[in-house]
């Protein structure tokens, strides 16, 4: 039986020292028992994944061998290769090489083992069928630190032991606080993990009503990250509640047209500038300040009502810039007409 690592605490360490030293031996497939969180960390294996292991071995041949604790009751723990036993016996294999170890009697010691053979020996964290096992098997060492009675920082510690950023840590994490449907909408794409981050501080409910708006609105072309990040910023920042999704996707519009009316105000503001025309003094601004902040659309009247005594003090020359402008503003206040 092969000694286990001393000395040797980080998961990166575990996991890439363990199989040093160890001859494999021979065991029985019905006397391996499955690790109790396996599946929670690292994914199920279904179907198709096994029978395609089960080819791949039976073509080349079963290299290496699975990790396993001797229970000393004539049972071994798997602590790594679950698959490749389910694929062993789809085979109809009898044994499974396996290097087998003494059962740790720590519990953090045997938390650590199973995430560090299973992470390194597929490369990293990133490696993980889906984020949300990454997000647990993150979680899964917060709770081994805590356990160990570790009091530092939290999100450098685990970065450390993950081998990865503290920003990336924080990201993983915050998907434990997504709803099921929300995470399944990840997974396949349909919401990218970064707004899928922003939206776990929602609650349930206002995440599942977002990601309704979002299927709803990509049916008619997919939505940007940023699109998709300005739904969720009505929700955060405007604190408008998605209870209905039809009225949601029509204050998203609205918003779209507002946006889009500002931008082009801007940018006829841009070209007035360039110009020569004078900006609005800067204590002119003050005092609209401190009337109180402006609606979107009111905001967009007052700037037109700038632009026209602009345009009237000092006329653009050049006729084809005239009729961008023209057109331009008209486009405004067609959006703002709507708005209205």
């Amino acid at each position: 039986m092969a000694r286990m690592l001393k000395n040797t605490t980080q998961i990166k360490e575990l996991g890439t020292k363990i199989q040093q030293d160890n001859i494999p031996k021979m065991i029985q497939i019905d006397k391996l028992i499955e690790h109790e969180d396996n599946e929670y960390l690292f994914g199920e294996s279904d179907e198709d994944t096994i029978r395609n292991l089960a080819e791949g071995i039976k073509k080349d041949g079963f290299n290496g061998a699975i990790l396993v604790w001797d229970m000393k009751n004539g049972t071994y723990k798997i602590f790594s290769g679950h698959r490749r036993k389910r694929a062993m016996e789809y085979l109809g294999k009898d044994a499974i090489s396996c290097f087998v170890y003494k059962y740790p009697e720590s519990e953090t010691e045997r938390r650590r083992l199973l995430l560090g053979a299973n992470i390194y020996t597929r490369g990293s964290i990133d490696a993980a069928v889906s984020h949300i096992y990454i997000a647990r098997q993150i979680n899964y060492l917060r709770e081994t630190l805590k356990m160990e009675g570790f009091s530092g920082n939290f999100k450098k510690r685990l970065a450390e032991e993950f081998g990865t950023s503290e920003s990336k840590i924080q990201r993983y994490e915050s998907l434990l606080n997504c709803s099921e449907r929300l995470l399944k909408a990840e997974d396949e794409g349909i919401i990218p993990m970064a707004q899928a981050s922003s939206m776990s501080v929602l609650s349930l409910s206002d995440q599942d009503r977002i990601l309704d708006a979002v299927i709803k609105l990509n049916s008619s072309g997919a939505l940007s990250r940023q699109e998709i990040q300005n739904l969720i910023n009505m929700v955060k920042l405007d604190h408008i509640s998605p209870e209905d999704t039809e009225i949601f996707i029509e204050e998203y519009r609205k918003q779209v047209k507002s946006t889009k009316a500002a931008d082009l105000v801007n940018d006829i503001m841009g070209k007035l500038s360039s110009e020569g025309a004078q900006t609005p003094e800067t204590a002119d601004a003050e005092k609209k300040e401190k009337k109180g902040k402006k609606t979107i659309y009111e905001g967009m009247i007052a700037d037109l009502d700038r632009i026209e005594a602009r345009l009237k003090k000092k006329p653009l020359r050049d006729r084809t810039q005239k009729d961008e402008m023209v057109r331009k503003l008209k486009t405004v206040l067609s959006l703002l007409e709507q708005e209205a």
